[in-house]
């Protein structure tokens, strides 16, 4: 028997809750990232449509999304983009844009961003909060978007969403 449990280890935040619609710009809440090792930045997405999908992790100085900028460095990305597919490792970069897809739709696509924010965001003044922004091209898309955060105490005695 495993003594591990994520509960206690991870938290799940949700930036984007699922989508329906269209939303051209969709810029998902911020979440502390004071008492975080990394976040794995998350997006999920049925790509209904031939249209590309551009996410694009951001810093900011609070919750609230004071002073919102994009990451100080690239980070790694992994992607996947059907649902038997494994996450391939792309280029680190600030951001990451899914490709149009061609043939029978939905194309179920994943974009995964590690962000370790003592390296991507500027904390030394004051830059602990992370969030992300989705541009959509299409009312046909449809994205959710979460961070599955890696904490350094555990899971009870951090608050992630206030500072």
């Amino acid at each position: 028997m495993s003594v591990f449990n994520p509960a206690e280890k991870y938290r799940i935040f949700q930036h984007i809750p699922p989508s329906s619609g269209f939303v051209a710009d969709s810029t998902g809440l911020y979440v502390s990232m004071k008492y975080a090792n990394k976040a794995y930045l998350i997006l999920n997405m049925n790509q209904g449509s031939e249209s590309q999908l551009t996410v694009t992790p951001y810093q900011a100085s609070d919750v609230a999304g004071t002073g919102a900028k994009v990451l100080s460095t690239s980070v790694d990305i992994w992607v996947s983009s059907s649902r038997s597919d494994t996450p391939t490792k792309r280029t680190a970069a600030a951001n990451f844009t899914l490709s149009t897809s061609t043939g029978a739709m939905p194309h179920p696509k994943q974009c995964i961003f590690e962000i370790d924010p003592g390296l991507a965001m500027d904390v030394a003044n004051g830059f602990d909060c992370l969030g992300v922004q989705v541009n959509a091209t299409s009312s046909e898309n449809t994205y959710n978007v979460f961070s599955l955060i890696d904490l350094r105490y555990p899971a009870s005695a951090m608050v992630l969403t206030s500072d």
